[in-house]
């Protein structure tokens, strides 16, 4: 509770600072420049997770975010990679053609043999859900209606490696594993976008 608190004050005084010193400007601009949302942290000497948070606020716009070359990593780290989802609904949204083969690919189902094959390396465990669906080039969504499909797993937080899935999805600073319920159900996105029923 102490530490908590701790936090909590140290994350208010520097709320205060920038206000009151009224730097805001100055952080945006210097993040602008150098593109990198980690130098600009540790130029005015700001928590990574608040300024990333805070100059999308500050500028009025994620453009300035988004631009950071080390966005990516943040992005995974704070927001989980639960901003896939949203990516696939704007490409169905957009009906560009050649995000639209990109995402058919993702959301396919594989022939026999290479379905096969992740099924065993699923099995194995020996690399993480979302590594197994990256290798395949498929949508976390479509990794679990196959696995659900193929009678591998009947709820997806049965899946082996669900909690490293759920972290990673989550985002390590909302992750947390004393959550009573963890089974997101992306499946449910696959029959809800790609099916009639």
């Amino acid at each position: 509770m102490k530490q908590e608190n701790k936090k909590l004050k140290d994350d208010y005084e520097q709320q205060y600072n920038i206000i009151s010193k009224n730097i805001a400007f100055d952080i945006v601009q210097y993040a602008l420049d150098s593109k990198s949302i980690k130098k600009t942290a540790e130029k005015y000497g700001c928590d990574v997770k608040y300024l990333y948070s805070s100059l999308q606020d500050w500028n009025d716009s994620k453009e300035i975010v988004s631009e950071a070359d080390d966005y990516n990593d943040y992005r995974e780290k704070f927001d989980g990679r639960q901003y896939e989802i949203d990516e696939l609904i704007n490409t169905i949204n957009r009906g560009d053609i050649d995000d639209i083969e990109e995402l058919n690919e993702k959301m396919r189902t594989p022939e026999k043999e290479e379905l096969d094959k992740i099924i065993t390396e699923y099995n194995d465990a020996k690399i993480s859900l979302y590594d197994l669906s990256d290798k395949y080039d498929l949508s976390i969504i479509n990794l679990f209606r196959l696995l659900k499909e193929n009678n591998i797993i009947e709820k997806e937080s049965d899946a082996i490696g669900y909690d490293e899935f759920y972290r990673v999805y989550s985002g390590e600073y909302e992750y947390n594993k004393y959550i009573s319920s963890k089974n997101v159900d992306l499946a449910k996105f696959y029959y809800l976008l790609f099916t009639d029923e």
